[in-house]
């Protein structure tokens, strides 16, 4: 039925064209295991000390809830008081931003600000930091108001429910 014949340069093109792909994958492959690093785990708590800024926030302390995914950042920035009723689950981030190597670069919107003489009247506000060691170190601004900070990741607890037996 079928003429059984032998092909040579359709079969030398196929074995060509998969070794091609084969050697392109195993290049590719190199190239990403040696280079492309996974950032480091960012997100958590940070305290923000604010007491430089006392004439015009209720606040002594601000708290910044940073959520990571990759590269890309979203980030609360809320008094100290409201930390346990606040939940990220319900609130939509008033910051957002990336992380690049050890550069934390935010930005956003926030009311906190508007009591402060030189903060900008539409509550635009940015936070540039570096990270070394779980510690945020960098400089929170808005218009003419700029405050630096330090602060070191604070641990958050997580509450599961256990069944009672």
């Amino acid at each position: 039925m079928f003429k059984q014949r032998s092909n040579l340069p359709l079969i030398i093109f196929y074995v060509l064209s998969i070794s091609g792909v084969v050697f392109l994958f195993n290049i590719v492959t190199g190239y990403a295991q040696k280079n492309l690093k996974v950032p480091s785990k960012l997100g958590s708590t940070y305290d923000i000390d604010s007491q430089a800024l006392s004439q015009c926030l209720t606040e002594s302390k601000l708290l910044l809830k940073i959520k990571q995914s990759g590269l890309y950042l979203n980030a609360y920035l809320i008094p100290s008081s409201l930390e346990k009723n606040f939940s990220t689950d319900e609130t939509r981030p008033n910051l957002s931003g990336h992380f690049n190597q050890s550069i934390v670069s935010l930005k956003g919107h926030s009311s906190l600000f508007k009591n402060c003489p030189g903060a900008d009247p539409h509550g635009k506000i940015s936070i540039n930091a570096n990270t070394e060691q779980k510690q945020l170190k960098g400089v929170l601004a808005s218009g003419n108001i700029s405050l630096p900070f330090t602060s070191q990741s604070k641990k958050t607890e997580k509450t599961s429910p256990q069944a009672n037996h």
